[in-house]
């Protein structure tokens, strides 16, 4: 699990600007897998978080995480985010939804903030207005972990986001548990939401090795790159 989320999670807060302790960034699906881990990572570095969900009985969940604020999806969600960041700037917008909710994350964001679009939970293209293109020159920005700039640093990445995991501040909750044989089955129900596991346990080392090279020629053959994140709500 540690290769994928939370590691995805510390690129994606590194990557695009240098945040200082108490600098604001927003996220949408706030409840997601990889929001959990933006969260848990994001607090230790002392960020401050504004969370978006589509539905209001997340938003204790969420506070529950750690975000310092959570607001649903509206209309009004800009004005709220405005007042409970009292003038702050948002430098850093991570998006996993698209569609309208990339217009909503847009308008928050400050003057020259970076907007990373990372997944599309929606299956809509973003929307972005020009206002905020042009008067405000957000930079926007698309993210895989797989990208070939990001390689190097994976490994410093993923050595942070153990610290965080070792230190009990993320935990990911199972969802459901999956043999290799059934790993079609494992990636739908993932698309649908929650994390899974592979259970590897067969009764030769040499079975394992098979399954393994089975399973690694099955995963590139079937997951697309947003497939590989576990960021459904």
């Amino acid at each position: 699990m540690l290769n994928i989320n939370p590691t995805t999670a510390v690129l994606l807060l590194s990557e695009f600007i240098k945040l200082k302790p108490k600098d604001w960034i927003a996220l949408n699906a706030a409840n997601s897998q990889i929001a959990r881990c933006l969260i848990a990572i994001a607090k230790s570095r002392d960020l401050k978080i504004a969370g978006i969900v589509r539905r209001s009985e997340l938003i204790p969940e969420v506070e529950k995480l750690g975000a310092d604020f959570v607001g649903v999806e509206s209309p009004e969600l800009p004005k709220q985010i405005q007042i409970a960041i009292g003038g702050m700037p948002i430098s850093l917008g991570l998006d996993a939804v698209g569609g309208p909710a990339t217009a909503t994350m847009a308008s928050v964001l400050s003057p020259g903030a970076h907007l990373v679009i990372y997944a599309w939970l929606s299956g809509v293209p973003i929307h972005v207005s020009q206002g905020d293109l042009i008067v405000k020159r957000l930079n926007i920005h698309g993210f895989w972990m797989y990208y070939e700039e990001f390689l190097p640093k994976m490994r410093a990445a993923l050595t942070e986001a153990a610290k965080v995991v070792a230190s009990g501040k993320l935990i990911l909750p199972i969802s459901a548990t999956y043999k290799p044989s059934q790993i079609k089955e494992a990636i739908e129900y993932s698309q649908r939401g929650g994390k899974v596991l592979l259970d590897f346990q067969v009764n030769t080392r040499i079975g394992r090795d098979a399954m393994k090279r089975k399973l690694e020629i099955e995963r590139f053959s079937l997951v697309s790159p947003h497939q590989t994140l576990n960021i459904f709500n």
